[in-house]
C-alpha cells in the first residue's frame, strides 16, 4: 500500500489516495440503481483507479456480464475498446486528478415498461453528472454534486444512456521530468550512472523504476526517495538488452517515463582471441584480435632486450615499448590488429602486449615468440610501384658473410645512357633484408636501371618513370 500526498493550490486541502492494483475495490467508485415500474433494479457501478482501463479490468472486479434477452429489465456498460462487452462495472484510469469520463449503457425493457429511472447518492470526488442521447448527441439533463437532484427519469423506451462523469480534483498535481538517461544511450554494466531529474516537490517522495524488457517486467531501483533530490548514483546491472527503460515517480499517478529505449551492454574485459607472429624477410609481423573490448585505449607492443655484451650508450636492456596500435573503445564485435617490427638482426625475440584502458589500468598478453633466420643469399627485388611516379620502393636482401665484417653494399641508379642519377645506398651493412624509397620528382619520364654491388656480387633490374 502507497500513501500519495497532493496538495490542492485552491483551498489547501490534503487529499490522500491509497490505492492496490489487486483490490476487487477501485480508488473510486459511484453506484446508479436503475429500475423500472415493475420495481425490477440493476445497480451499475463506475469510477477510477490508478490501474484503471477502457478494456475488461477483473483486477477490479469488472466481468463480461451479458445483456438480459428482449423484454426482460436489464442496464449494461458498453466497453469503449469493444461494445460487445457488457458489464456492470466500469472502472477508468485515474488518481483524483479532475478527469472527464463518458459511459455507454445499454438498457432493455421488461414487456409492458417504458420507463427507466436512475437514481444515485452523490460521493465525493464526483462533481458533474451529464445524461446525453448517444444517438443525437442531445444533453438530456445536467446536475452538480451537493446542489441538485439524484434522480433523473430516462425518455420512454430509449435503448441506451449515456453518462458523462467529470471528478473534482487539485488544481495542481506533481510533476515529474526524467533527464538522464536518453533514448538511444548505451550504458556499461557495473558502472555507476548518474540518473538525474525534474519535479514540481508536490508530493513528498518518488521512485526509480527499471524494466530490461520494454515494461514487461519492472523492478524498483530505489524507493521512497525525497522529491528534494534530482539525482541518483545507479549501479547499473551486468545485463545485456537493448529493450530498458526508466520510469521515476509515483506510478500509475505521476510519473515520467524515458521516451524510448536504451541499451545496457554487460562489462567484459578485453578479450584477447589469438596473438601470433610471423616472419618475412627482415620483418616480424605481429597479429592478433579480439572478441569484446571495453573502454580499450589501444594496445603497447613491448619486445624483449637481453643484450649479451655490456650496454652501450641509450641502449635498454628488459621489456621495451617499440609501438602502439588505438584499440575500438567498447565493442562486442570481433577486431584485429597487427604491428610490423621492421629490419630485425636474426635471432629469436619475444613480444607481448600491454593492453591499455582509457582510464590507464592495464592488463598484459602472453608472450610470443618468433625467430629471424639469416638469409643465404644476396637478392635484389624488382621495385614497386612499376611503373612509378615520382617515388618507388626498391628491396634487397644482404647474407650473412663469414669474414668477420659486414659488406660494403652500394645501390645506385643509372639513365639508359649509363650515367649515375642517384646513390640510394653506399655503406656496411650486416646481412638482413632492406627497403630503400627512390624519389625521381627531379627526373624526366623514362627507363632508368638501378644496381646492386656488393663484393663480387652485381645485380641490375629496370624500371620505369611516367609522368
Amino acid at each position: 500500500m502507497k500513501i500519495l500526498k497532493y496538495f490542492f493550490m485552491s483551498c489547501f486541502l490534503t487529499l490522500i489516495i491509497s490505492y492496490s492494483a489487486l483490490s476487487q475495490t477501485a480508488q473510486h467508485e459511484q453506484p446508479f440503481i436503475f429500475s423500472d415500474e415493475f420495481n425490477n433494479t440493476q445497480e451499475l457501478i463506475l469510477g477510477f483507479d490508478p490501474y484503471g482501463t477502457d478494456g475488461l479490468d477483473p483486477d477490479l472486479g469488472e466481468v463480461f456480464i451479458p445483456q438480459v434477452p428482449p423484454g426482460e429489465f436489464g442496464a449494461r456498460f458498453q466497453l469503449p475498446t469493444d461494445t460487445s462487452i457488457t458489464t456492470i462495472k466500469d472502472i477508468r484510469y485515474g488518481c483524483g486528478q479532475p478527469f472527464y469520463y463518458e459511459h455507454l449503457i445499454d438498457l432493455s425493457y421488461s414487456s409492458g415498461s417504458t420507463t427507466i429511472d436512475v437514481n444515485w447518492n452523490w460521493i465525493w470526488p464526483t462533481w458533474t453528472l451529464r445524461f446525453i442521447n448517444p444517438f443525437d448527441g442531445n444533453i438530456l439533463a445536467t446536475y452538480d454534486s451537493y446542489f441538485d437532484s439524484t434522480h433523473y427519469i430516462i425518455p420512454s423506451l430509449l435503448s441506451k444512456i449515456k453518462i458523462t462523469v467529470q471528478y473534482d480534483g487539485p488544481l495542481s498535481w506533481p510533476e515529474f521530468n526524467l533527464l538522464t538517461p536518453n533514448a538511444g544511450d548505451t550504458l556499461i554494466g557495473t558502472q555507476v550512472y548518474t540518473i538525474t531529474w525534474w519535479n514540481n516537490e508536490l508530493t513528498p517522495f518518488m521512485d526509480i523504476e527499471f524494466s530490461a524488457d520494454s515494461g514487461l517486467n519492472w523492478s524498483f531501483i530505489a524507493e521512497d526517495l525525497p522529491t528534494t533530490q534530482s539525482s541518483y548514483n545507479w549501479v547499473i546491472p551486468n545485463i545485456s538488452s537493448n529493450q530498458c527503460l526508466l520510469r521515476i515517480g509515483e506510478y500509475p499517478c505521476a510519473y515520467d517515463q524515458i521516451s524510448g529505449t536504451f541499451v545496457i551492454e554487460p562489462w567484459v574485459p578485453v578479450e584477447l582471441t589469438s596473438f601470433t607472429t610471423s616472419v618475412a624477410g627482415n620483418d616480424a609481423h605481429l597479429n592478433w584480435s579480439t572478441a569484446t573490448e571495453l573502454n580499450n585505449s589501444g594496445f603497447e607492443i613491448q619486445k624483449l632486450y637481453l643484450p649479451l655484451n655490456p650496454l652501450s650508450r641509450g641502449e635498454q636492456k628488459g621489456w621495451v615499448k617499440i609501438g602502439f596500435v588505438p584499440g575500438h573503445g567498447t565493442t562486442t564485435e570481433q577486431q584485429y590488429y597487427s604491428f610490423i617490427d621492421e629490419s630485425v638482426s636474426s635471432g629469436k625475440y619475444k613480444y607481448r602486449l600491454k593492453q591499455i584502458d582509457y582510464d590507464g589500468t592495464f592488463e598484459y598478453s602472453d608472450i610470443v615468440e618468433v625467430e629471424v633466420s639469416l638469409p643465404n643469399e644476396f637478392r635484389l627485388e624488382q621495385n614497386y610501384p612499376n611503373p612509378f611516379n615520382p617515388s618507388t620502393k626498391i628491396k634487397f636482401t644482404i647474407p650473412y658473410v663469414e669474414t668477420g665484417h659486414a659488406p660494403s653494399v652500394q645501390l645506385k641508379v643509372y639513365d639508359i645512357l649509363g650515367n649515375e642519377v642517384a646513390t640510394l645506398v653506399n655503406e656496411e651493412k650486416p646481412a638482413g633484408t632492406y627497403e630503400v624509397e627512390f624519389d625521381a620528382v627531379d627526373l624526366t619520364s623514362a627507363i632508368y636501371f638501378y644496381q646492386l654491388k656488393a663484393g663480387s656480387f652485381i645485380q641490375t633490374k629496370k624500371m620505369i618513370l611516367i609522368k
